[in-house]
């Protein structure tokens, strides 16, 4: 194995270790989501450059993470939809 092989394997280990639990991906979607991944940008311009640098962020480990684990990445999404759908029934419940 080559240099770049073995940073390669040790980095998707690492990312599995953080992913391979319920804990580990919801705080990785809550980064994400920190980040503004799936946002819209501010119309203050200083803003506009912060989100624009969080966002950045955001998509390198996003786009970093689905090279990586597709499936794991995918299971994480899948997770993280559900629990978004939970809690908008809950809030839907409350209201009546």
């Amino acid at each position: 194995m080559t240099h770049e092989e073995l940073l390669l394997e040790i980095e998707r280990t690492e990312a599995k270790t953080v992913l391979s639990t319920p804990e580990g991906r919801r705080w990785v979607w809550a980064l994400l989501k920190s980040c503004d991944v799936w946002g819209y940008s501010p119309a203050d311009p200083i803003e506009q450059n912060r989100h624009a640098g969080r966002r950045d962020l955001g998509i390198a480990v996003m786009t970093r993470l689905q090279e990586l684990l597709p499936g794991e990445y995918a299971l994480m999404a899948t997770e993280a939809t559900k629990a978004l759908t939970d809690e908008q029934l809950r809030e839907q419940l409350k209201q009546r």
